[in-house]
């Protein structure tokens, strides 16, 4: 069975009645950029490490000066500049791609449980990755007669409108449609 107007919406509520995938996902950046250009995610991206970039350029700068002028011996300790969104925070996993698609293919599995309208039609939800040169990843939801399609709410930072795809679709980029628009698939 392709996906469905019907279905495609139960996904899109279960996704946004959890309130750790709506924080994720939505951003201001859904009402400044348009849906279907699908640059939402990757201008949040970018936002975050061009707002850190300074701070890690002093770290380099002080520490390279601290082991110039150190003394053999010296346990000073290696400076660690403050920043908004440091890589190696759980708070930032989250807000990638990689992190919604890995919470939103969680809430759609459990909601499989309590959906019958889900459970009649979707076998399962995954993450799933691409590399077209720049690595992303998406909610894979595999139907129940094998057909694959990608929910993709990074690339639009709307936790109420994603992008849905083929699954083929996705890899090569094209023929997404906004969840507001969606028909379904035939």
């Amino acid at each position: 069975m392709a996906l469905s107007k019907g279905t495609a919406s139960e996904i899109v509520k279960a996704v946004s009645r959890d309130p750790n995938c709506k924080d994720a996902i939505d951003s201001v950046l859904a009402y400044f950029l348009p849906d279907d250009f699908g640059w939402a995610g990757g201008v949040r991206n970018f936002m975050m490490v061009f707002a850190d970039s300074p701070n890690y350029a002093l770290e380099d700068i002080v520490n390279a000066y601290r082991r110039s002028t150190a003394t053999k011996g010296d346990k000073t300790e290696r400076y660690v500049a403050p920043k908004l969104f440091p890589r190696e925070a759980p708070r930032v996993d989250r807000l990638i791609c990689t992190g919604i698609a890995e919470a939103t293919a969680k809430v759609i599995n459990s909601s499989l449980k309590t959906s019958t309208i889900l459970s009649g039609t979707v076998e399962s939800a995954n993450m799933t990755g691409r590399n077209t040169g720049i690595a992303h990843a998406g909610t894979l939801v595999k139907m129940l007669d094998g057909s694959k399609y990608i929910f993709d709410w990074h690339m639009t930072l709307s936790v109420g409108n994603p992008l849905i795809f083929r699954a083929e679709n996705w890899h090569q980029r094209t023929g997404g449609k906004e969840f507001d628009k969606f028909i379904g698939f035939r």
